[in-house]
């Protein structure tokens, strides 16, 4: 498969020269494209990548020691015969890793007749520790597991995968507003206005197999960028291939944009960034592609216009504060009452105690308390708006500020008269990013 594809690549190189030389206007660049599975020095390729100007802020985060020791201890395993050596997890937390290595033998009937723990990987303050168990100090295999365990520990640290090259390159095409040309998503389409960054990408990508070891060495890179000439028939296909792609992606981030919308509250923390940086790709490519094929050309938005107006819906969502709403009104006029906004909710007080915790939504707003409604009215808590929680306190849905405002007013009432007791709020959970905003009412 290697030398065939070897092949491919200097007839397709041929071509490209042949096109270049014959001065034919060229619409983009067809790309063939794999990258081999074998082992990159993490800091020989960030800085090839940095000497040839291809983008690094693709390429994978660097692999922490815990999470290299997590994946290295994790793929180990060998059978030999009815006997089968495994990694099986014992603890995972913030400061101890521990997984141990299982012997486990079985007879012709697949039973099993003796199984027991034969070593020990840990984890533990920043360093990879192993030491035999129950007599494993005298099993070879043992002994070849924990060799390789560490020997691929340090490759993950201090090396890429040919598979996260690859990604991180696929993701550098996506960039250049890359469309499938090829089934097998091996073979790729990418504008003319790219050709420059594609060739650079292109430099790295077969310069990578001057230092990348490991699996799959014998193997090569290929990267060939045959230009596609800018007549009719190429200008169908490529038109073809866009609208194609291009709506079955937008349908897919509208169905994604959907879910967020039907989220209650606002949008959690990261959320509306990454749809909106997810629309502004499309968008881009979008007219990447206008300026590729030109105003006449047939392009199909997929429904592109919705997908904005989902997004701006998502930041209305986001951007609601619950002070400023008739929620917020309502509650706020009644004396004693201060609300704080956090990130996720707005927290209601009544002279320092706390009464109930706030999401705004699209159909109004919901409140949970602890406290019980019940002993302040029990009319109040047969209402349909509101219903017991079963782990105690009471939850009020409505759309109604003067319902809501009915319920707060119920849980002031009786605090004040001392039928409830409000207790000081409790710290829990993670502290809201930025400064908290407290609105107080009068009196």
């Amino acid at each position: 498969m290697a030398k065939r594809v070897a092949t491919n690549t200097v007839t397709m190189d041929g071509h490209e020269a042949a096109v270049l030389e014959s001065g034919t206007p060229v619409l983009g660049d067809v790309v063939w494209l794999h990258v081999r599975d074998a082992l990159v020095p993490r800091d020989q390729a960030k800085a090839l990548a940095n000497q040839l100007g291809v983008d690094t802020s693709v390429f994978p985060m660097d692999t922490s020691p815990v999470d290299a020791f997590r994946r290295a201890t994790a793929e180990a395993q060998h059978r030999d015969g009815n006997i089968t050596y495994m990694v099986r997890k014992v603890r995972d937390s913030k400061g101890v890793v521990v997984r141990r290595v299982v012997r486990e033998e079985r007879d012709g009937a697949n039973e099993v007749l003796a199984h027991h723990q034969v070593y020990e990987f840990r984890f533990e303050n920043d360093t990879f520790h192993g030491h035999p168990i129950n007599g494993g100090a005298n099993d070879p295999v043992t002994d070849e597991i924990a060799s390789k365990c560490r020997t691929r520990y340090q490759q993950l640290i201090d090396h890429y995968t040919g598979e996260e090259m690859s990604r991180a390159v696929k993701r550098t095409l996506d960039r250049m507003s890359r469309i499938m040309v090829h089934p097998t998503g091996v073979v790729y389409f990418v504008p003319h206005m790219y050709h420059g960054q594609l060739q650079a990408l292109r430099r790295f990508v077969l310069a990578m197999d001057d230092f990348a070891t490991g699996a799959g060495s014998a193997d090569r890179n290929v990267f060939s960028v045959v230009p596609l000439p800018d007549v009719e028939a190429n200008r169908s296909d490529v038109l073809a291939g866009f609208n194609r792609q291009f709506a079955r992606e937008v349908a897919e981030a509208m169905a994604d944009l959907a879910d967020a919308l039907r989220g209650d509250g606002r949008p959690p923390a990261g959320l509306l960034e990454s749809k909106a940086a997810m629309v502004a790709d499309l968008q881009r490519r979008f007219d990447d592609y206008r300026k590729a094929l030109g105003e006449q050309a047939e392009l199909v938005d997929g429904g592109l216009g919705m997908l904005h107006e989902q997004l701006e819906a998502l930041v209305d969502q986001a951007n609601v504060q619950f002070t400023g709403s008739k929620f917020g009104e309502v509650v706020l006029a009644i004396p004693g009452v201060e609300v704080t906004e956090l990130e996720a909710y707005a927290k209601i007080e009544h002279r320092g105690r706390l009464i109930g915790r706030a999401r705004l939504h699209r159909a109004g707003v919901t409140c949970y308390t602890d406290l019980d409604v019940a002993a302040v009215n029990p009319d109040l808590a047969d209402r349909d708006e509101w219903e017991a929680n079963k782990g105690g306190g009471y939850k009020v849905a409505t759309g109604e500020a003067d319902v809501f405002g009915l319920f707060v007013g119920a849980l002031v009432s009786g605090v004040e008269a001392g039928t409830i007791e409000a207790k000081a709020p409790a710290k829990r959970g993670r502290k809201p990013k930025g400064a908290a905003k407290t609105v107080r009412s009068f009196g």
